[in-house]
């Protein structure tokens, strides 16, 4: 694809490619509103979120009473004052919240009013405003700036669409199937439901043994109980016994809402998200007959809150309203395994920065686009307080066990189903399906179990999955690349009706030699045991996981916890449980931890407090592929470890040093405050340990880069000063250390290098060590380019074809010109602009805040393409004559009423030509 060959092939070759991309694109072009085209964003049409500048409820509360926050307090070594052990509840009384409700409804009624006046039609959808004073309404795109207009309307952004986060894979299998029939999820008999059988000596619950929760739970004796944790997803099976077999008073599942249907009932019926995610946060199947499966927290209390449908996706305004509403009804923590694009000003993301002031904890998955490199991080785990979780891959896999033998030669092969049971088969013959020749006929393999390379067949073939269904009897597949080694997702097209499952791929090699030399070899499934083997990339950063920064250089993700390759909970009618992989699987292994905490603090509520126990005590951890230590653009500050969270009475802030870029960083001494709430003094040796620096712009040029393009550099580090390389803190007392980071001096002749480290306080007796993550950029971060010139933008013609000169168009019967552009750097603000023929500005043609890198939704390898038809903003013709379309975006930090901080592009001319 086009992304792997910037860099690596002359220009005219990637001319072509582009070509070929463009046509791909434009057969798929459906869109109607420029603001949609131009933007690249999936929106819900004509849907705006309006927000005022005056506070919500809960933000005038906070900010003119004076709060005392608790009387829990413990002393300053170095001064005598006091500090807070927990966050206050900070709810508003329901007399307050009547108060607060009418004056900020009379706002909403007057803008309303003002819009009935001026003849615009809306539709309301929500109103926000005990934790935020935003609006959601519905209107047409062409009334957009006079509402941007009114004194009183802080800010207007577009309702977009949000979902599960997926594992991008380019180009898709689902693409690469044709003649698709489908096939109902309810009917594949071809799954055998039967209970799991593990052999003798497996421990199905290993994933919590890397993680300190198993021996966290025996030793403290916490399950979660008591502790409230709602979800936020598609829903879960509370039919299902590990998750006590109802719903409603009395059962787990006690609270909840169905957003998509407006019932009360939030039954996870079609896809299997939430279930699976409750599983990881409490799920309990101990009881007779059970599997002896236990979530993370396995006693915790349920809010689920169906905000998505059946395909993964929703409205983030309803998801805004499943968090209102898990926040009403008392949840401690909140989980969102949702990913969408955005900045950190985006409502969702504001949402949680406010539910984090009432103590609550919020985790999010941050996203499952690792393989496009940096600025990944999506809402709301871009928020400020939202705790953003990155994947690591799981320390063992649960397979099934095939036989076989050749000249004498026994062969055992591992093999993973998505739902944990073995191939209903007996003995099978085994087929290799070659990607050099790709044979159409499959009833060659009649009878036969085919493996399929999946990168190298998705690059030449196609399958006919009619015919495929029809002949093969299971599908072996593999996808390995050898620069982010890690296991698939198991998930394959829903009108597979043929038992399938993915190989450790140096087994899967293996098995096609034999195949291609022994012909008549043959497996046997009859062993219906689940095993475990050891994942050899164990504990790695998943290959799927997001890369941050956020967009205004914020260190996301924060965390790390196990997502890759998870088992867990599914609904009944599927079998009751899968694996499954993804940060959507490591955001709710962090919620349960977080439920641990909070029960053997004997607090419901405490964001601050968790948040640093989390992070304080994470591990770092290795990445395979480079074998150093994962930058923290990747692994947060590292991956969870709760025995050691609970083991401590040490605690450090700030929890992590944003560095920002040279220009807007403090390279001034940070102050490090130790809080000591044990019983004995502590003492701890300050060491600084730098991380491999990441470039994510390929060298020399203005590309970005995929997560296979990425540069690394271990010279290239921070200077790091401390006051005192050695502290001792007292019982129940503070004490505060000094550390000066300095960016990197020497980079070479590349400048835009990704630097990191961490400040670690290693304990003198054979308690935890406690980590601090830095990062910055080591150039400005208005250096960066926003464009990846000269590939994009372009423009070009209905016949695809790139135009480098003046064109001519007649805007009739298609003959309209086309503008291909991405973004290899989020901007603030993105506008096209209609020039005349002196270049001299005609008109804003559209605009949009806090744009995303447009790998976000479409592949690195296709461009945002929109049109123009030679009209003004009312639709009018324009008359005949030259004209220029200049896209303006705004460098990163940049000032935006600074015209010098833009980086711009202008089109070739547009001739305008209309027959008369």
């Amino acid at each position: 694809m086009l992304e792997l060959q910037v860099g690596k092939t002359d220009y005219e070759e990637k001319r072509k490619t582009v070509k070929t991309i463009v046509l791909w694109f434009l057969a798929a072009i459906v869109y109607i509103c420029v603001y949609h085209v131009l933007f690249n964003q999936i929106y819900v049409k004509d849907a705006y979120y309006i927000s005022f500048y005056t506070p919500s409820c809960f933000s005038y509360y906070y900010l003119t009473v004076n709060l005392s926050q608790s009387t829990n307090t413990i002393k300053d070594d170095d001064k005598n004052t006091e500090t807070t052990t927990f966050e206050k509840d900070l709810s508003l009384t329901s007399q307050e919240l009547k108060i607060c409700y009418d004056q900020i409804h009379m706002e909403h009624l007057r803008l309303y009013k003002e819009l009935s006046d001026k003849g615009i039609t809306i539709k309301i959808r929500y109103e926000f405003w005990e934790l935020i004073n935003v609006i959601s309404i519905e209107f047409e795109e062409k009334h957009l700036e006079i509402i941007k207009s009114l004194k009183y309307v802080k800010n207007v952004q577009p309702v977009s669409k949000h979902r599960i986060p997926i594992k991008r894979k380019n180009p898709s299998l689902d693409s690469k199937i044709v003649n698709k029939k489908r096939v109902s999820r309810w009917k594949r008999d071809y799954i055998s439901y039967d209970d799991i059988k593990l052999a003798p000596g497996v421990d199905i619950n290993f994933v919590h043994n890397f993680t300190g929760v198993f021996s966290a739970r025996k030793l403290f004796k916490v399950t979660g109980k008591d502790i409230k944790v709602g979800i936020v997803d598609t829903g879960v099976d509370y039919n299902h016994p590990a998750l006590g077999g109802c719903y409603g008073p009395k059962c787990r599942v006690q609270y909840g809402y169905n957003f998509v249907d407006g019932t009360s009932d939030p039954l996870d019926e079609c896809i299997g998200h939430g279930t699976h995610v409750a599983g990881i946060i409490g799920g309990n199947d101990t009881g007779k007959g059970g599997t002896g499966f236990l979530g993370v927290a396995p006693d915790v209390t349920f809010g689920v809150y169906k905000v998505l449908d059946c395909s993964g996706s929703g409205d983030n305004d309803v998801i805004m309203q499943g968090m209102q509403m898990a926040k009403d009804d008392g949840m401690s923590i909140i989980n969102l395994s949702i990913s969408g694009e955005g900045w950190a000003e985006s409502p969702m993301a504001e949402m949680t920065n406010v539910l984090a002031k009432f103590g609550i904890l919020v985790a999010v998955a941050d996203g499952n686009y690792g393989s496009d490199g940096l600025w990944e991080s999506g809402i709301p785990a871009t928020g400020a307080n939202a705790l953003a979780v990155s994947s690591v891959d799981n320390s063992h896999l649960l397979v099934q066990k095939a036989t076989g033998e050749y000249n004498n030669v026994s062969v055992e092969i591992d093999y993973m189903t998505k739902y944990v049971r073995p191939f209903p088969l007996t003995k099978v013959k085994i087929a290799v399906y070659p990607n050099d020749d790709c044979p159409t006929d499959l009833s060659i393999y009649k009878s036969k179990i085919l493996m399929i390379d999946i990168p190298n067949m998705l690059s030449t073939c196609s399958l006919d999955s009619t015919s495929l269904q029809e002949n093969v009897v299971g599908l072996f597949a593999v996808e390995y690349n050898i620069s982010a080694p890690s296991y698939p997702s198991l998930s394959m097209p829903d009108y597979f009706t043929v038992p399938y499952a993915t190989l450790i791929p140096k087994q899967y090699y293996n098995l096609v030699n034999i195949v291609n030399n022994y012909s008549d070899f043959e497996l046997d499934f009859s062993d219906k045991y689940t095993y475990t083997v050891i994942n050899e990339y164990g504990k790695s950063p998943s290959y799927f996981t997001s890369w941050g920064p956020a967009p205004e250089l914020d260190m996301k993700p924060e965390i790390s916890a196990p997502g890759g390759i998870i088992f867990s909970l599914y609904p009944l009618v599927f079998g009751g449980y899968s694996l499954m992989s993804g940060t959507s699987m490591a955001s709710p292994y962090i919620a349960g931890s977080a439920a641990l905490i909070l029960e053997k603090l004997k607090v419901k509520k405490s964001f601050e407090v968790t948040r640093a126990l989390l992070m304080n005590f994470a591990i770092p951890t290795t990445d395979v592929t480079i074998n150093e230590i994962a930058p923290i653009y990747q692994q947060g500050v590292g991956f969870i470890n709760i025995l050691n969270s609970l083991s401590s009475s040490i605690t450090i802030s700030p929890i992590k040093i944003n560095l920002n870029d040279t220009i807007n960083g403090n390279f001034d001494w940070h102050t490090l405050k130790i809080t000591n709430e044990g019983n004995s003094s502590i003492n701890y040796t300050l060491v600084h340990c730098p991380v491999i620096s990441v470039n994510g712009y390929i060298s020399g040029t203005n590309f970005g880069a995929s997560f296979f393009q990425l540069s690394f550099n271990k010279t290239i580090t921070a200077e790091v000063e401390f006051d005192n390389t050695w502290i001792e803190v007292g019982p129940k007392m503070n004490a505060s250390i000094k550390v000066k980071i300095t960016p990197p001096k020497i980079l070479g002749s590349e400048k835009r290098w990704f630097y990191n480290g961490y400040i670690q306080f290693k304990p003198t007796d054979n308690s935890s060590t406690l980590s601090i993550p830095y990062a910055g950029l080591s150039t400005p971060a208005k250096e960066l380019p926003i464009f990846p010139t000269p590939q994009y933008p372009q423009l070009f013609n209905s016949d695809y074809n790139i135009l480098y000169s003046n064109t001519t168009f007649t805007m009739k019967n298609g003959d309209i010109p086309y503008i291909a552009y991405a973004l290899v750097t989020p901007t603030r603000y993105l506008a096209a602009y209609i020039l005349d023929k002196n270049k001299k500005l005609l008109f804003l043609y559209a605009d949009a805040d806090y744009v995303w890198k447009t790998t976000y939704y479409t592949s690195y390898s296709i461009p945002v393409v929109f049109s123009w038809s030679g009209v003004d903003l009312l639709n009018n013709d324009l008359p005949n004559g030259t004209y220029f379309l200049k896209l303006s975006a705004l460098k990163l930090l940049g000032d935006q009423n600074n015209n010098t901080e833009y980086e711009d592009w202008i089109s070739p001319g547009i001739i305008i030509s209309r027959p008369k």
